[in-house]
């Protein structure tokens, strides 16, 4: 079985945001695609970098892909880089218990949040700016 490393971006029920946000990510060697979750229905743009599968390329191009998604995205609620980060967690987890788990910022290093999750998580310790109106926990890599 094949694992995917992947920036994916969840953008609610909104299937324009979540295309027009595969697009926004769209790079050289970068495969893009708009995908609705079977679980909640939520959409989701999904990047995959064409990269070696080595820790080191991976970090690269999720390093890229966050760089991209800073510069004024559409709007979306939260994205997440990793192996089969498309669906590995919804927004209906995202809660205030989550976030105030001392292991949260571990498990979801490069967990870019909205303000409006960064609330509903209570502001856990971590979270730094990443872009107007977003937050995350920096991402260390593969």
């Amino acid at each position: 079985m094949a694992w995917i490393y992947s920036v994916s971006v969840e953008c609610g029920d909104d299937e324009s945001a979540a295309r027009a946000c595969a697009e926004h990510l769209s790079l050289p060697e970068v495969e893009v695609d708009a995908q609705q979750s079977s679980e909640d229905g939520a959409w989701w743009a999904v990047a995959v970098p064409e990269v070696p599968e080595s820790a080191a390329a991976r970090t690269a191009a999720g390093l890229r892909l966050f760089e991209r998604l800073r510069q004024t995205p559409p709007p979306f609620r939260f994205a997440l880089a990793g192996v089969e980060a498309f669906e590995a967690i919804s927004f209906d987890l995202l809660d205030a218990d989550l976030g105030a788990n001392p292991t949260f910022a571990e498990r979801y290093h490069g967990l870019v949040v909205s303000d409006e999750i960064r609330e509903r998580l209570g502001s856990p310790a971590g979270l730094e700016p990443f872009a107007p109106g977003y937050s995350w926990f920096p991402y260390r890599g593969e």
